[in-house]
């Protein structure tokens, strides 16, 4: 630099410090211009610029330009630091600034300097992150310390500088890592610092990453031994040294690791690390279970735990436990760290491998076949594998993978135990025994060889096969479970065989065999509350291996706890929800609850998930049988018979289906099916007996069967049966039984019951009510006999179970039976079974019957109505108090014998409401009771009784009463045949004279009704001892035949010698007035008539007569007087209708047409309700006037609107033929066929719509011509017509067939 430039220079510093910064740019400027590399002049321009604003960007080119002439030069470092820190902070000044620091850090020799710069480069680095500033600034540091290594104190900062860099940074590389590693391991020698612990625990990090396993437990011991309260450096030791275990599947140098994890969990008692190490610790000295038991809890509270679930897998290898060794392997296969840095996928995999190839469920096999190639390494453990899984796949290429193993001599012995294998599948017994003789040195060989013995059934070698597979190795669970099945059932050692399984089950807790074996053996040590503590422990909170669930369900089921049942069985389908055997308990469990509906689903899952399964179609039949479905559980039943027709749990079902549809038939009184179904109930009995005779179930059944078909009526008593069980000879194939035969069966089918279980109370109680039923419907036997066996039986029940109140009932009843006569026992046995069952309707009903017996109506009244009020639908208890009614009350008899017959049958409701029904019938007195429209027409009392009195007399077709009744009934329901059919039969079985008499009358009304005239005559005639009635039958029998002469004097002989009162005498005298009118002899009619009307006091019918023949005659003096008598008679609704006409006739007949309407008007005035007046006043009005006619209508609509009788039917018939005559033809029309619809009985209806149709359809087609021809005959045929109708129906019959066919 020449002396003019430094001059230069000079003055631009003074200038500079005078702040004339403009003026030191220019002069600075010059010099550059002519010296470009002019060191001074640059820094000096930099300076310059930083003060000036616009120019201050420039600043850091011109310094950096300096820095490059002269990098030691410490002046421009300088000027940069100063402008950089001038500026705002934030990373990219950060970024500029590092260099800086770097580079006077190796130009400062003040220590001070060096320190502040050292700790600004640290926070420029840590906010800068940028990872290559950090590289370089880190490698100069490194040079830094080399060169000042002299220099402790330097050092010393530059180390800590270091570490607090790295240890901050966020990530670094691995150069990094081995730099901060050595910084680390210099740092903490030093005993002063500060940091000393931070230190120790960033340097245990670093090896562990580094894995560096031993260093870093010695580090860690180290570390620990100066901070001895501090728990870091013992978990590290515990960490280091389990994962290296794990990893290396070896032991770490020699370390007291005990001491480390004891000593760590005293300072804390929860660590997972200590208990881990502890855990890998137990797995090294061969404490399986409880390396087991500590770590299942460790994945419980750390789930993504990778390490530990490898741990567990290897351990549940080593421990059989296949099954909880795949879980292990799946949660492992999950948590792989990312990379796989400690190459652990290929030995997880072959955890998998092994655990679903030596599991005992075939599809998991399928599974190892189809994953093999991606799990397999290609290792020898592999090659074993891959051989096993074809031997259990029954792959033929398991032959020549076998042989191979067999040839190398390291795979020798899992070759040959793979060999035995194969032939203990192909049932080559004795040759797998033999090649496994020469390699018994493993417990898998002795395991397979005792396995091949039990094959054998030669139990004693394999049991010490056995034993000696568990001295190979005592974790082998299968030997011990056949050791324990051994004890079981061979030894009969329960004690022994209960060890066996208890350890078998402590090494794996999910073995079925074992589970299942202990709780057996503790069932047969009859060691309940041992059982349910075992099984409440291997499922505590619902949880637990799946067999464990089940039998504790099954457990609870047995003792009657249900709702625990189910809910445990609930977690049992939860564990395995394809399990059919799971879904089956838990139906079982909700059908012992009384949930049927959820048990049907249950076992429909079941069944979806095994379609094959009997157990589930069976249940679900008996559920449906259960609840009431007979029909659809029979339609099972049979479904199941189909795959398998000896199926005795079937066939059982079957009958008994059967069974309640008989009963069910028979309480309907549908006997035919109800014998139908009893027939193919003791079928299917018979064929269940002879499959399984020695289940009593199946013999109570056929005893139930045939005691049910003995109380049906002698008509469907029978039976068709297999010669063998009622002991006959035949040799037909089947033979026919009746009442007395099936009764004697019934009491065999219970005594060979009876021997089987002697004492069931309910098969006593069976068979006594068997010889009670044999004592009314067998008149062969002994009564007393029997009475006796029965009684005998009722007692063996009640001393047997005298807590059941049915049994108690049954012996009253018997006891009340004319051969026992023990009336005292009796009601004992009434009270006794009250007082065990105190709503019990039957029992007080009988206790009712029993005082009814002794005629105490009081108590017989209060014994019945405590059976009304616990049973209202129990019939007996309204029969007895419609007995007592009979006796004190009669008004409430017929209404209580009503209401059993709405109940339900029995005879004696059908008898009594039957007596009553025909008792009020005929009852004179009773039809002006106002009730009577209800209790006979609107509760169809007749329709009622008649069905009671039929089903009885199907029941007793002998009893003469009883037709008779039953015929009475048909005869008021215009059934004259069947009413014919019954009165013949009774007349059968009737034996006296008298009733005969009677029946014959009843027989030749009915007769006369159907036209069969000469026969009503000649049982007329068979009449033994006449009476008033029996001549009046004939009498018009006589006259039906037309016989008159014959009918007259056989009313003129009642009259003058059979007539009762002169009563009767007047109404025979009409009967002759009539005949003799109809004989043109109208003078002796009126002589009759008049003979009639002045028997005192006078019939009604007779004045009626006599008015009608004054009108006929045109004697209106008669008429008149006739009249104004009857008039006195008008309140009486029998005969007012009648009198009303003829008064109206009268006028008529004067042709007085508003006198007669006159006449109407003033008693529908009074009798605003009689459909019949309405009806004849809008006969007359029709004639007069269309308006008051529409009127009339429209009124007697309005009051008769709930009424629907003939007279209304005639009304609005009357109205439509009225809008026929006198509206437009389509408007008439229309109101014809509206009456049609609204009563298609009427024939005035169907008249209206001929009427209509006719002149219309005549013209357009014979074919409707022919239509109405049809139409006139069936109305003609099937309606009741009058004989002008009928004349004027068949008029126009022959009309529309003269259009058809012209």
């Amino acid at each position: 630099m020449s002396k003019d430039t430094k001059t230069i220079l000079k003055e631009a510093r003074e200038l500079l410090k005078q702040k004339e910064f403009n003026t030191t740019i220019k002069i600075c400027k010059k010099v550059l211009k002519e010296d470009k590399r002019n060191y001074n002049a640059l820094v000096l321009m930099g300076a310059a610029m930083r003060e000036v604003k616009e120019l201050k960007s420039q600043v850091p080119k011109t310094l950096k330009k300096a820095t490059d002439i002269q990098p030691d030069n410490p002046l421009a470092w300088h000027g940069l630091l100063v402008h950089y820190e001038g500026e705002p902070n934030s990373i990219e000044i950060c970024a500029e600034l590092i260099p800086v620091y770097n580079k006077l850090l190796q130009l400062e020799k003040d220590t001070t300097k060096f320190i502040l710069y050292l700790k600004n480069l640290s926070e420029s680095l840590l906010q800068a992150n940028d990872d290559k500033a950090l590289s370089e600034c880190i490698a100069t540091l490194c040079k830094l310390k080399a060169k000042e290594e002299t220099d402790v104190e330097k050092v010393k900062l530059i180390n800590e500088t270091i570490a607090s860099v790295l240890t901050q940074y966020p990530k670094i590389t691995n150069e990094l890592d081995e730099i901060l590693e050595q910084v680390l391991s210099i740092l903490i020698q030093d005993e002063n610092s500060i940091n000393r612990h931070d230190y120790y625990k960033r340097y245990l990090k670093l090896l562990y990453k580094s894995e560096k396993f031993d260093k870093l437990i010695s580090e860690a011991a180290k570390m620990y031994s100066i901070f001895n309260q501090d728990i870091y450096p013992l978990e590290w030791i515990c960490r280091a040294y389990s994962e290296y275990v794990i990893i290396h599947d070896s032991s770490c140098k020699k370390i007291d690791i005990p001491m480390y994890y004891e000593t760590l969990l005293d300072h804390d008692s929860e660590s997972i690390l200590g208990y881990f190490a502890k855990a890998v610790y137990l797995y090294q000295t061969r404490s399986l279970i409880n390396a087991r038991n500590i770590l299942s809890h460790l994945v419980h509270v750390k789930p993504k735990w990778f390490h530990a679930w490898l741990l567990l897998g290897k351990i549940d290898i080593s421990l059989y436990c296949w099954e909880d060794a795949e879980t292990a392997a799946l949660h492992a296969e999950k948590l792989i760290p990312e990379g796989d840095p400690q190459n652990l996928r290929h030995v997880i995999n072959l955890l998998l491998l092994e655990a679903l190839i030596k599991s005992s469920n075939k599809l998991k096999w399928m599974k190892a076949e189809s994953k093999f190639e991606e799990l397999s390494d290609g290792s020898v453990k592999s090659s074993i594998l891959r051989a096993h899984l074809y031997v259990l796949l029954r792959d033929k290429r398991a032959k020549v993978l076998i042989n191979n193993l067999k040839n190398d001599q390291n795979t020798k012995i899992e070759g040959t135990v793979l060999h035995a294998m194969d032939l203990l599948q192909e049932r080559h017994l004795e040759e797998a025994a033999d090649v496994l003789g020469s390699i018994l040195e493993t417990s898998e060989a002795w395991l397979t060889l005792g396995k091949i013995h039990w094959e054998m059934a030669d139990y004693g070698h394999s049991l010490m096969a056995f034993l000696k597979g568990i001295r190979a190795d005592p974790n082998n669970w299968e030997c011990l479970v056949y050791l324990g099945r051994y004890h079981q059932e061979h030894s009969k050692d329960y004690d022994r065989s209960k060890k066996c399984y208890q350890k078998a089950l402590q090494i794996n807790p999910n073995s079925e065999q074992a589970g299942i074996g202990l709780s057996l053996v503790h069932r047969l040590l009859k060691n309940n509350e041992e059982n349910l503590k075992l099984l409440t422990q291997l499922t505590n909170q619902g949880r637990g291996p799946k067999w464990a669930l089940l039998q504790l369900g099954l457990q609870y089921l047995d003792q009657g706890n249900s709702s625990e049942a189910v809910a445990i069985l609930r977690n049992a389908v939860k564990a395995d929800p394809i399990d059919s055997n799971c879904w089956e308990c838990l139906a079982d469990a909700y059908l012992a609850r009384g949930a049927h509906l959820s048990a049907i689903k249950s076992y429909e899952r079941a069944l979806k998930l095994n379609s094959e399964s009997i157990y589930s179609m069976t249940q679900l039949s008996n559920i449906k049988l259960l609840v009431g479905e007979k029909a659809l559980a029979k339609e099972d039943f049979l479904k199941i018979l189909e795959k398998n027709e000896r199926n005795v749990t079937a066939l059982k079902g079957l009958a008994e289906c059967c069974l309640r549809l008989g009963q069910d038939y028979a309480k309907a009184q549908l006997l035919a099916r109800a014998r139908e179904n009893f027939q193919e109930a003791v079928d299917n009995a018979t064929i269940a007996i002879k499959e399984k005779s020695t289940f009593l179930c199946n013999w109570k059944l056929l005893g139930d069967i045939c005691y049910n078909v003995a109380a049906l009526p002698e008509k469907y008593c029978y039976l068709t049966v297999v010669p063998e069980l009622v002991q006959s000879d035949s040799k037909n194939f089947n033979i026919t039984i009746t009442q007395k035969d099936i009764l004697l069966l019934a009491s065999r089918c219970y005594c060979r019951a009876l021997s089987m279980s002697k004492n069931s109370p309910l098969l006593w109680h069976d068979l006594s009510r068997c010889y009670f039923a044999q004592l009314h419907l067998d008149t062969s036997i002994d009564p007393n006999e029997i009475a006796n066996k029965s009684l005998a039986a009722a007692k063996e029940a009640v001393k047997i179970d005298p807590s059941n109140w049915f049994h108690w009932n049954l012996l009253g009843v018997i006891c009340m039976s004319n051969e026992i006569k023990n009336y005292a026992l009796a009601q004992h046995s009434f009270v006794m079974a009250i007082e065990t069952e105190p709503n019990n309707a039957v029992s007080w009903t009988n206790l009712g019957c029993l005082y009814l017996l002794l005629e105490d109506l009081y108590r017989a009244n209060k014994a019945f109505s405590w059976g009304q009020k616990i049973d209202p639908a129990y019939i007996n208890c309204w029969i007895g108090q419609a007995l007592i009614a009979e006796q004190v009350s009669q008004n409430d008899a017929m209404d209580l014998f009503r209401h059993a017959t709405q109940l339900g049958y029995h005879h004696e409701a059908a008898v009594g409401y039957t007596h009553w029904v025909i008792k009020t019938i005929m009852d004179s007195r009773a039809k002006q009771d106002p009730l009577y429209t209800y209790v006979i027409e609107n509760m169809h009392a007749v329709t009622v009784a008649s069905d009671g009195i039929q089903w009885y007399t199907v029941h007793y077709p002998n009893d003469p009463y009883a037709l008779n009744a039953y015929g009475l009934l048909l005869e008021r329901q215009k059934l004259y045949k069947p009413a014919t059919e019954r009165f013949s039969t009774a007349l059968e079985f009737i034996k006296d004279n008298k009733h005969k008499d009677l029946l014959s009358i009843n027989l030749a009304r009915v007769l006369v009704q159907q036209e069969h005239y000469e026969e009503a005559v000649k049982i007329c005639l068979s009449i033994k001892e006449a009476s008033f009635a029996s001549h009046c039958q004939l009498a018009i029998s006589l006259f039906k035949a037309e016989h008159f002469k014959e009918s007259y004097e056989a009313y003129k002989a009642a009259v003058e010698w059979l007539a009762d009162s002169d009563s009767d005498k007047a109404h025979v005298l009409c009967a002759m007035a009539s005949m003799a009118y109809m004989t043109q002899e109208s003078t002796a009619a009126k002589t009759l008539l008049f003979q009639a009307v002045e028997i005192k006091p006078p019939i009604i019918s007779g004045y009626l007569a006599l008015a009608a023949l004054g009108m006929l005659d045109g004697d209106k003096h008669l008429t008149d007087l006739v009249l104004k008598d009857l008039k006195t008679h008008d309140n009486n609704s029998e005969y007012r209708n009648h009198i009303v006409k003829l008064m109206a006739y009268s006028c008529l007949i004067q042709n007085d047409r508003e006198g007669a309407s006159k006449v109407f008007r003033q008693y529908i005035h009074c009798y605003p309700d009689s459909s019949e007046l309405w009806s004849d006043l809008g006969k007359i009005l029709l004639t007069i006037s269309d308006d008051s006619f529409y009127k009339c209508v429209e009124k007697a609509l309005f009051l008769s609107e709930n009424l629907s009788s003939e007279h209304i039917a005639k009304i609005i018939c009357m109205s439509s033929l009225s809008k026929l005559i006198t509206s437009s033809p389509n408007k008439g029309l229309r109101a014809v066929l509206n009456t049609v619809h609204s009563y298609p009985a009427n024939v005035d209806s169907w008249s209206n719509l001929i009427t209509a149709l006719l002149p219309r359809w005549a013209k357009i087609s014979q074919q409707n011509a022919h239509w109405l021809m049809v139409l006139a005959s069936r109305v003609r045929n099937n309606l009741s017509c009058t004989r002008s109708m009928e004349q004027w129906l068949l008029k126009n019959e022959k009309q529309a067939n003269d259009i058809a066919y012209c």
